[in-house]
This record gives C-alpha cells, sequence and structure tokens, in this order.
C-alpha cells in the first residue's frame, strides 16, 4: 500500500484544454478489496472565468463534458479524484447560473468535497475566494487521508494556494528496460587490419548463395553482400569510443573564474608528478581538493541566482505589477504564447478551425492584389 499526493495549483498560463485525464493501472480501493482489479482516472479541471461574455455558455459546455466523462468511466474505471480551479464555490453554493450548474452535476454523481477557506489571493495581498477544490465521490472518501491547504511556501509566485489532498490506492509499477541507441561509428580506413578484412570477406563469400534464378536471388545477393562488407569492415577496424560531452557551466563568476585556475594548476602540478594513483600523495588530493572547490562555488551560485529570482518575483507582485508579469513572462518562456482570439479585417475567430480558415482568406486576399497588380503591368507594358 502506498499513499500517493495528488497536488492541485494554479497553472492556467500553461493550459490549452480545459479537462485534462490521467489513466492509471491500480488495485481496487482499500475498502473494496473484493472487487477485480479495474483501472482508474484522474480528471484535472480548470473551468472559464467570470466576466466574459460567453462564461457562461463556455462554463455549462465544461460541465457537459465533465457529465459525459463521469458517464463514460463510472462503469470501467474507479475514477479517483476530479480536482482543480473550479472558478466556482463547490461547498457553499448561490443562485446563480454557474453555480447551478455546478451543484447539478455535483448531485447527479454524488460528489463530495472540503472547505479550505479563500483559495485565490486578490492582487491586494488579501486571500478573498475560495475556488480550488478536490470532487470525489462518497464510494471514494475512505481512501482519502486528508486534504489540505499550503499557505506557508516561500515560492510561491502564483495568485492561488496549492491544495493537497493524500489518498491510498494500490498500482503495479513496471521495469522498463533502459535501451541506449548509438550511432553507427566512421571507419577509420588507415587503422584497419587488411589481412582481417580480406579474410572476413573470402569466407563470407563462400557462403552466400551463387544459384540466382530470379531477380529477387539477385536482391538478396545484394543485400547479403553489403552486410558482408559492412562486417568485415566494423570487425577489423578499431573499437571507437563514444565519449559524453561535458556539461558547459551555466554561470560564471571571480570566484568560479579562480576555482578554475588553481584546478588547471593542480592537474597541471600532477601531470607533472608523474600522474601518482597512491590516494596519499600530495598532488592527487590537491587535484581532488580544486575540483571539489570548483564544484561547490557552482552549486553555491546557482543556488544564489534562484534565491535572487523568487524574491525578485515575490517583491514584484506586491510593489510593481507591470514588472511581476514581465518575469513571469520570461520564466514561462515558449509555454506562455498561444492564441485567445484572432482578429482579422474586424472579423473574430477563436477556434483552431477558424484560425485556418482566417490565415486561407488572408492569403487569398492577398494573392488576388498580386494577380491584379500583375494585370496593370501587363497592360502598361503594352
Amino acid at each position: 500500500m502506498n499513499e500517493n499526493e495528488l497536488v492541485c495549483c494554479d497553472s492556467s498560463h500553461v493550459v490549452i484544454r480545459r479537462i485534462e485525464l490521467h489513466e492509471v493501472t491500480s488495485l481496487p480501493p482499500l475498502h473494496q478489496q473484493s472487487l477485480v482489479s479495474m483501472s482508474s482516472v484522474k480528471c484535472g479541471v480548470y473551468l472559464p472565468c467570470k466576466g466574459s461574455s460567453d462564461s457562461i455558455e463556455e462554463f455549462q459546455e465544461c460541465i457537459d463534458l465533465l457529465h459525459e466523462i463521469y458517464s463514460k468511466f463510472k462503469d470501467t474505471h474507479n475514477i479517483l479524484l476530479g480536482g482543480g480551479d473550479l472558478n466556482e464555490n463547490a461547498s457553499q453554493f448561490s443562485n446563480s447560473k454557474r453555480s447551478n450548474h455546478l451543484q447539478e452535476f455535483m448531485k447527479e454523481h454524488n460528489l463530495l468535497t472540503k472547505d479550505l477557506g479563500p483559495t485565490f489571493i486578490h492582487p491586494n495581498g488579501c486571500d478573498s475566494t475560495c475556488i480550488d477544490f478536490f470532487l470525489y465521490s462518497e464510494n471514494f472518501s475512505r481512501s482519502i487521508v486528508k486534504i489540505i491547504k499550503l499557505e506557508n511556501i516561500p515560492g510561491n509566485i502564483s495568485d492561488h494556494y496549492p491544495i493537497v489532498a493524500r489518498i491510498k490506492y494500490e498500482y503495479c509499477i513496471h521495469n522498463k528496460p533502459n535501451k541506449r541507441i548509438c550511432s553507427t561509428p566512421k571507419i577509420n580506413w588507415d587503422k584497419v587490419d587488411i589481412e582481417k578484412y580480406n579474410s572476413t570477406i573470402e569466407n563470407g563469400i563462400l557462403e552466400l548463395n551463387k544459384n540466382l534464378q530470379s531477380i529477387q536471388d539477385i536482391e538478396h545477393a545484394y543485400i547479403d553482400l553489403n552486410q558482408l562488407l559492412s562486417k568485415a569492415a566494423s570487425t577489423s577496424g578499431p573499437s571507437k569510443q563514444i565519449r559524453k560531452k561535458k556539461s558547459k557551466l551555466q554561470v560564471m563568476t571571480p570566484e568560479i573564474r579562480q576555482a578554475i585556475t588553481d584546478k588547471k594548476n593542480a592537474y597541471y602540478d600532477w601531470k607533472q608528478n608523474n600522474r601518482p594513483n597512491d590516494p596519499n600523495n600530495q598532488w592527487l588530493q590537491k587535484k581532488k581538493v580544486t575540483t571539489c572547490n570548483l564544484r561547490k562555488e557552482c552549486r553555491l551560485t546557482l543556488a544564489k541566482q534562484q534565491l535572487e529570482r523568487k524574491s525578485e518575483l515575490i517583491n514584484a507582485k506586491s510593489n510593481n505589477s507591470n514588472l511581476f508579469f514581465k518575469l513571469i513572462r520570461r520564466q514561462r518562456g515558449r509555454f506562455g504564447m498561444h492564441i485567445d482570439e484572432l482578429n482579422v479585417n474586424g472579423q473574430k475567430y477563436n477556434t483552431e478551425g477558424e484560425y485556418w480558415r482566417a490565415l486561407e482568406n488572408t492569403l487569398q486576399i492577398l494573392l488576388n492584389k498580386v494577380t491584379t497588380v500583375n494585370s496593370t503591368k501587363h497592360i502598361l507594358s503594352r
């Protein structure tokens, strides 16, 4: 039996699809050991925010999709947890349409949750609303150890508190063999053993099929001959050792530069003294100490840089909102860019299919303009 933690925190900046499913092969819940082993489903949800004109319709579409997911998997899978940023209070319902949709969904599938207090942090720094929840079925509630909210996390730069659910279930671990893919080494013909190369080819030719009566026989013989030549070249040549490239230093400071100099000097002294292997030798000990000091300086510098970036984000979150979002975009990198809405000639496009249609229309307009210009030039030339 293992206790596993599911962490749910705000990740809306990288969410492209609002619902994500993860299938886990596991044994039945602890209180249902008589059941046959079946797969489980973890469902992560990020529901639409309030404020936009179509937020209610989009919210309803997501709830309908969750209805389909629960209806489809409830007979064949154990639905462990459905958790995420619901952008709606699932413990205290109101008379709004969004709240009514969520309430009907939870009642229909007998879903429970736990009120953890405010999980969303207002830009002014105060806790405001509770919109992050774990939803679970009543039958599965016995397997839940605890659900808590993590508040005192210095490195949390999100405007949501992470929530953690600890559950109990059994699962099987399948060890996959490590496969190493090696590239075919080039043959250094200057160092090939000619006698071994010739003897390998002569012995292999004797085993080839000489009774060639069809085109297929010729093709097979051609393939066998090529394999024979490749085998002779690889076995008679020297074996080449594949060396891994050393990773370059990610940081550079005066202390690291001095540590590199000390390491090079210690290596030179060790080399000039006939490369001794005795562990008590002063030159070998000096080489090891300087290498250890260099690695230590690199680790300390990287740790300092990470702390400085985190403190800069935390300070900018409360003092300078423009700098905060700039740093967030830099941290997200290429994953922070995706198209939500495309505006072409006053017409808005919101889905992937509409994006391609807008691109086709734009290219067609440009093509018509180019055709018109070419026709005008042709008439003027006459």
